[in-house]
């Protein structure tokens, strides 16, 4: 996996916390909600009320299902930043936070770093900044795939 493949996963992996996030926020409104409804009235369409349990414990088993994903997730975004935040360079580190993470403007990058547009455009000379925070990476991901520290593939 290349460096930018290895901090792209912030993109995905934040995606899916907020899509996380929803079904949870859903799931409890559902939850909430059941006990609103007076269930032992007489029904109109006749029968007897329905029994609410396996609904209610259908959707805590969902809940409690959602939040270790959730846990999962924040832990592998956890573990990307961690990574990143090791290279040396503190610019390059925050360059790539900002881009990939926090999905940043070029234009944005280059004033938080206080630096040219044209030092952090990516589509340029070897030397630009964007491309030397990945080669950071880049070492920084070989070292610890050699010494059995790599964080795996976040998917």
């Amino acid at each position: 996996m290349t460096a930018k493949e290895y901090v792209s996963q912030l993109i995905g992996i934040n995606a899916r916390i907020r899509e996380v996030e929803v079904t949870l926020s859903a799931l409890k409104h559902e939850k909430d909600t059941l006990g609103a409804t007076r269930y032992d009235a007489v029904r109109v369409s006749g029968g007897a009320p329905g029994d609410l349990s396996d609904v209610i414990i259908r959707i805590q088993d969902d809940i409690i299902r959602y939040y270790e994903r959730l846990k999962h997730l924040r832990a592998l975004k956890n573990s990307v930043e961690m990574t990143v935040s090791q290279i040396k360079d503190g610019r390059h580190a925050t360059l790539l936070i900002l881009r990939y993470e926090h999905r940043c403007t070029w234009g944005y990058i280059a004033d938080a770093l206080s630096t040219s547009h044209n030092i952090v455009n990516a589509d340029t000379a070897r030397l630009k900044m964007h491309k030397r925070a990945l080669e950071d990476l880049d070492e920084l991901l070989s070292r610890s795939e050699s010494n059995g520290t790599f964080v795996s593939n976040m998917r």
